[in-house]
């Protein structure tokens, strides 16, 4: 990684000690080692395909930009939330190349009618995610957090099994606590099986 990345071994566990800290010192959670998933060009990167399917005919039929974002792409730094990385320093000083607050996706979506999230997971890049988006929201326009729509029955926490069945890592405590913070900031918690218009507040 270190070759990779052009810099010495010395200085990448360095970053490595200090990034760990960091991430203690955020107070959202210790690192975490996860098999790989969702790389680039892979089943898991993509959309689920009614989901993409459903995107590319709301592109047609209004007319409407099917633009994505992207993130993860540096080594350097988790990217829980599509709209900031968790650390976005080195050691040293130096800003992580690439990386920054996606602050025009969060305008755009505020100045949408609705919001609706879905995706995974509802322990971790979902919630940071909505947490990312809940504090611009406030810091904006505490009423504009009562357009969100959380899809509850679209999302699920981490969990861990072992092949016996036994779980090793249970994050739901994590989800449940997050949507409640959401719910309690005034976004809404709704199923896709539900007419969108009986969900609070839609009006068409």
């Amino acid at each position: 990684m270190a070759a990779h990345l052009g810099v010495t071994q010395t200085w990448l566990n360095r970053q490595f000690t200090w990034y760990c800290a960091q991430l203690k010192q955020s107070g959202k959670f210790e690192l975490s080692l996860w098999p790989y998933h969702c790389l680039i060009g892979s089943h898991g990167h993509e959309l689920a395909g009614l989901i993409g399917e459903a995107r590319l005919f709301h592109s047609f039929a209004r007319g409407a930009a099917n633009n994505l974002a992207m993130k993860g792409s540096n080594p350097l730094t988790e990217h829980y939330s599509i709209f900031q990385p968790e650390v976005s320093k080195t050691w040293d000083g130096r800003a992580i190349p690439g990386i920054r607050r996606n602050t025009a996706l969060l305008n755009t979506l505020l100045r949408s009618d609705y919001v609706v999230i879905a995706g995974e997971a509802a322990s971790h890049c979902l919630a940071w995610t909505t947490k990312d988006l809940l504090t611009h929201i406030l810091s904006v326009d505490p009423k504009l957090a009562q357009k969100v729509y959380i899809l509850r029955d679209c999302t699920s926490p981490v969990v861990v099994r072992d092949t016996a069945g036994a779980v090793l890592a249970d994050y739901t405590r994590e989800q449940v606590k997050a949507f409640g913070e959401f719910e309690g900031a005034g976004m809404h918690v709704v199923n896709s099986t539900d007419p969108v218009d009986t969900w609070p507040g839609v009006r068409f």
